[in-house]
């Protein structure tokens, strides 16, 4: 999509008469578009949507900045924001196809087929030797029902782009439809030719098989599609199936438990993803969504609604802690300290950012970082223990000032007895040969939790320290 973007840029700008093109306000309005999409090909919308805008204000009569500014609400999930500014940009140039596409297939999303229809139908009109136009006329004929028709429209596509593996996917599931199901199998695997990893297809190509009662075929198609994607719901219904089918109980009850724990899940977060159905700018939606993906440790899945956070709102701090958590969860501790640093931009009076930075740094082994966070989270949040906890035990691992260390955990002790605390100051006591004073702040922090087997570990690693030095 960037890269037809950047060439609709270009071309129209050369489309220019020279009189108009060499402006000084439309030679700006160039620049901005150009940061403006590099904006946009990096992720960087709000940027973009700056940067567009700028360009629109300086060159009303360029339609490509309203393209530019439909694209960024297309990825912010303001649909109704980004029709307006593609039409707008339609008033201005009527055959800009890029527009057409965009508006086709946004109109589609939003269910309304007949308008979908008459904007393909302009970029078929416009440029017949696009295959895209064909393609998406055909996925929303299908969607109709229209199948005989549909296939018509992927036949062409296919003919001028016979190298595209979704057009053959569309083909052979609305073959499908159509109970032509030799004819869909063979357009199947054509996909998995050009693509051997489309998921879809191999789920598609498996029930096709299953169709036609050729059992053991479906469960290999079947198999493939989990082993790409462990979380296909469907996938794994239909290959519970299609084992029962072939006499392999055990492995038909065991696809059958992957499909109801997916389906738990599914009716977790089905509420709210309807929600974004009506509203997709619904923040508190998506995060509601990323705690149930977090909880069931489903990382990618969290991550990806996190990230429609911050495209939406890019200083919501939830959502960067969210991140933080499921990159540290991954020990990606150079990623996730990336994000913490990040917090610590857009949020420089919140404590909680530094003490990542100073937990992430500490497991990178950067000693300057870790003690220049966890001072700054101390200065932004003296009554908090957690900062001086960690920079107490950081010291002792390292063995480094540990008077000092003894002087952070008792400041962290005094704001909270937490038997944690009381086990990082028996260890600083440790290390300084203090045993009787660490056997005693050991005992303390196993009166509060008895059965902490590291406590007790410590207490008797002590014990023996006494007795060689007694």
């Amino acid at each position: 999509m960037v890269h037809g973007f950047r060439a609709g840029v270009l071309i129209l700008i050369c489309a220019l008469p020279a009189a108009f093109a060499d402006t000084q306000a439309v030679q700006q309005a160039e620049r901005h578009l150009e940061r403006g999409m590099q904006h946009y090909a990096d992720g960087e919308l709000s940027s973009a949507l700056v940067e567009f805008t700028q360009a629109q204000s300086l060159a009303p009569a360029l339609p490509m900045p309203w393209v530019g500014i439909g694209l960024v609400y297309v990825g912010q999930g303001r649909l109704e924001s980004a029709i307006s500014s593609l039409q707008s940009a339609l008033s201005i140039q009527p055959d800009l196809v890029i527009a057409h596409q965009q508006l086709a297939q946004l109109f589609s999303q939003k269910r309304q087929f007949d308008l979908a229809i008459d904007h393909y139908q302009q970029v078929i009109t416009l440029a017949p030797k696009a295959a895209s136009g064909y393609a998406g006329l055909g996925v929303v004929l299908a969607t109709q029902g229209r199948f005989s028709e549909a296939i018509v429209q992927f036949d062409k596509s296919i003919e001028i782009d016979p190298d595209n593996p979704v057009t053959h996917h569309h083909l052979g599931e609305t073959l499908g439809w159509l109970n032509h199901l030799q004819q869909a199998v063979s357009a199947l695997k054509t996909s998995l030719r050009l693509d051997p990893a489309r998921v879809e297809s191999h789920y598609q190509l498996g029930v096709m098989l299953m169709r036609q009662q050729l059992y053991q075929q479906a469960v290999s198609a079947l198999k493939k599609a989990v082993q790409l994607n462990s979380r296909h719901k469907s996938a794994h219904y239909n290959l519970a199936r299609a084992y029962a089918k072939i006499g392999k109980q055990t492995e038909a009850e065991a696809a059958t438990h992957l499909f109801e724990q997916l389906h738990q899940v599914d009716e977790q977060v089905k509420p709210f993803r309807r929600r974004l159905e009506v509203d997709p700018s619904n923040l508190n939606a998506r995060y509601q969504m990323a705690q149930i993906y977090a909880e069931h440790n489903w990382s990618k899945a969290a991550e990806i609604q996190y990230q429609r956070i911050l495209v939406l709102q890019p200083d919501t701090t939830a959502a960067i802690l969210g991140i933080i958590q499921l990159r540290m969860a991954r020990e990606n501790f150079q990623a996730a300290l990336e994000w913490a640093k990040r917090l610590t931009q857009v949020q420089p009076e919140l404590s909680v950012g530094y003490t990542y930075v100073g937990i992430l740094s500490a497991e990178l082994d950067l000693v300057e970082e870790v003690v220049q966070a966890y001072r700054r989270a101390i200065d932004l949040n003296p009554d908090s223990p957690t900062a001086y906890n960690n920079l107490a035990w950081f010291y002792a691992q390292r063995n480094i000032d540990l008077d000092g260390a003894v002087e952070l955990c008792q400041m962290a002790i005094q704001r909270s007895a937490k038997p944690t605390y009381l086990d990082t100051l028996a260890q600083i006591y440790f290390l300084r040969g203090q045993y009787p004073m660490a056997q005693q702040a050991i005992e303390k922090a196993i009166a509060l939790d008895p059965q902490n087997q590291t406590y007790q570990d410590r207490l008797q690693s002590i014990k023996d320290a006494i007795l060689v030095h007694d």
